[in-house]
């Protein structure tokens, strides 16, 4: 995905340390969606693992959940998962770079506008119950304690990372990722007290006209 960014003309240590401080905040978002993985791991080997808690464990009552038949389920919510997340990251991704656009421009309707605009809490439970499928399906499939381990992290770390993300750019004040030039007085005016202010200058605009 592209993005755009300043060009200034600086010295090396100047660069350097951008390029440190935007490494370092990459890192902080990698990390988080590890104690994910890590807990998901822990939930795995106790509840599942020790227990012995598969589909073949259990027998015929969830057989019918690993058989060829049911199979192409699965795909197909992998796929759907994988169309809402593209149209979230999608959404998100527009939002960000057109806020960093108004800031820029000094564009503040727009920037408040987008400002409140955020990610229904409604969309985030439809993404939290299709991940919870996904993470259930790997947790009850019979595999190895290396095996368990290695897809429970890796399918719950992938899943985290993707809502942190989500979260880092729907919330460009707030986080690691902010956006840095934005003026003070932009973050904390409501919308619509400005709105209000906007309304008394033209109406004195039009009187004085």
């Amino acid at each position: 995905m592209l993005y755009t960014r300043k060009v200034r003309r600086g010295s090396k240590a100047k660069a350097c340390k951008k390029f440190l401080r935007n490494f370092f905040k990459c890192l902080v978002v990698a990390f988080g969606p590890v104690v994910v993985g890590a807990f998901a791991d822990i939930c795995w080997y106790k509840v599942c693992y020790e227990r012995n808690w598969t589909f073949e464990a259990f027998g015929h009552q969830f057989q019918f959940f690993v058989s060829r038949e049911t199979e192409p389920l699965f795909h197909m919510i992998g796929v759907v998962f994988s169309i809402f997340a593209a149209v979230l990251f999608d959404t998100v991704w527009k939002k960000r770079m057109a806020m960093n656009r108004a800031v820029r421009e000094n564009d503040m309707d727009t920037f408040l506008r987008l400002r409140d605009e955020t990610i229904s809490p409604l969309v985030h439970t439809l993404m939290i119950a299709i991940s919870a499928i996904i993470i259930a399906y790997l947790m009850l499939q019979n595999r190895t304690l290396q095996d368990g381990l290695f897809s429970v992290f890796v399918g719950t770390y992938l899943l985290a990372l993707f809502f942190f993300v989500i979260q880092e750019m729907d919330h460009p004040l707030h986080g690691v990722w902010i956006i840095e030039e934005i003026k003070p007085e932009w973050r904390d005016i409501e919308f619509d007290v400005y709105l209000k202010k906007c309304d008394s200058r033209h109406k004195k605009a039009a009187a004085a006209g």
